[in-house]
């Protein structure tokens, strides 16, 4: 982000996001209850949901540190200068070069986190391997006699 930017250069990468998370958020909670019985789907559903509520309040909070820290350092010499009344609801022009850095920079954070789990899950998650032969066998019934 710069005070130059297009809007359309900020709304395509918003608009992509969108688009994403129609296609992760549903197949991801029916992969994390598929495998569930059916006296345990309404649980493992509600567990589902409130990790996720849970995750996404954190990360919200987290943004907002980071984002909170972010303009305290970018603009510590302009924040003490008196206020201006004149232009109510605009960013006065000589905020502008710190306060693009200071509200780009949390976009970082997740995807560091993204970054930290893919390096989680690829180093600590042991995969689980099939071994042949050991499948119990479940005759097919054909019908005929």
């Amino acid at each position: 982000m710069t005070p130059g930017s297009a809007v359309w250069e900020l709304l395509l990468p918003i608009s992509l996001l969108g688009v994403a998370n129609a296609f992760v958020w549903s197949p991801l909670s029916t992969t994390a209850t598929r495998n569930l019985p059916m006296h345990h789907a309404g649980a493992g559903a509600a567990v589902y949901n409130t990790t996720r509520l849970v995750g996404s309040v954190l990360g919200s909070a987290s943004m907002a540190v980071v984002m909170q820290a972010r303009l305290t350092a970018e603009l510590t010499g302009v924040l003490h200068a008196a206020p201006s009344r004149a232009a109510a609801g605009q960013l006065p022009a000589g905020l502008h070069e710190g306060f693009s850095p200071a509200m780009g920079q949390p976009l970082l954070l997740p995807a560091a986190v993204l970054i930290l789990g893919f390096l989680a899950v690829s180093f600590f998650a042991r995969p689980r391997h099939l071994s042949l032969g050991t499948e119990a066998v479940v005759p097919v019934a054909t019908g005929a006699g």
